[in-house]
Formats: structure tokens, C-alpha cells, sequence
């Protein structure tokens, strides 16, 4: 099966004299044109010349889609090349220093946590809340 359009074009070509010759002797017989479908020579020819013309939209389908796609390569290509300019980054907002270790000990007493206890008793958890001791 030819794929290029030249070479289907010549089918399709000579599907169409084919159907057109069996159409024009059909007629000369006299048979009417509603009993043409009938004949099963000309159901032959007739499903030939529209697999070729399937054929041939099909074939320049893929052709618009082969060229659509080269030109996508070619245009990922040339931006690959061509360099992008970095976009300006805005500058970050300056971070307070950190306290050093005199200021953090001046802050808490030694021995003394934020947030916890300083009694030295542990704090009970919720499984001893519920039992009693005996």
C-alpha cells in the first residue's frame, strides 16, 4: 500500500475511471441508477475509491501533523539555544541576628525551663489520672 500522496493520488485516479467505466456500461444496459448499489462489481469499485480517498485525508493528516510537530522541535530547539534572561529576584528582607548565649542565659535563670514546671513534681499523664493509688 502506497503511502505518499503521488502514488495514491494514481490510485484513486484510476478507482475513479474503473467505477466510472462500470457506471457508463451499467447504464447502457439499462439498468437504472437506484439498482447501481445492487451490483456487486460496482460495490467493489465504488468501496475502493473511498478507501483511497479515506486514504489520501488520512495521508495529509499526517502530514499536517509531521509538520506541526518539526515545527515544534525546531522552535524548542531554538529556545533551548538562545539563553533566558533571569528575572530580577527581589531582594529577601533582612533577618534579625540571633541572641547570643549571654543574652539567652540573662533571659531564663539557670535550671529553669519556659512552659514547664519548676516544683520538681512530674506532671501526671492521662493514663495515672484515672487510677487511684491503694
Amino acid at each position: 500500500m502506497a503511502v505518499r500522496r503521488p502514488g495514491l493520488e494514481r490510485q484513486l485516479n484510476r478507482a475513479r475511471q474503473d467505477l466510472a467505466g462500470l457506471t457508463s456500461a451499467l447504464e447502457s444496459s439499462g439498468l437504472p441508477a437506484e439498482a447501481r448499489r445492487d451490483h456487486p462489481r460496482w460495490r467493489q469499485l465504488h468501496a475502493r475509491r473511498r478507501r483511497l480517498e479515506l486514504r489520501l485525508r488520512s495521508a495529509d493528516a499526517l502530514t499536517a501533523l509531521q509538520a506541526d510537530l518539526q515545527r515544534r522541535k525546531a522552535d524548542k530547539a531554538a529556545a533551548a539555544a538562545a539563553p533566558e534572561p533571569e528575572p530580577e529576584k527581589p531582594a529577601k528582607a533582612a533577618k534579625a541576628p540571633k541572641a547570643s548565649k549571654a543574652e539567652k542565659a540573662a533571659k531564663a535563670p539557670k535550671g529553669e525551663k519556659s512552659g514547664k514546671q519548676s516544683d520538681g513534681k512530674k506532671s501526671e499523664g492521662k493514663k495515672s489520672q484515672g487510677k487511684k493509688s491503694a
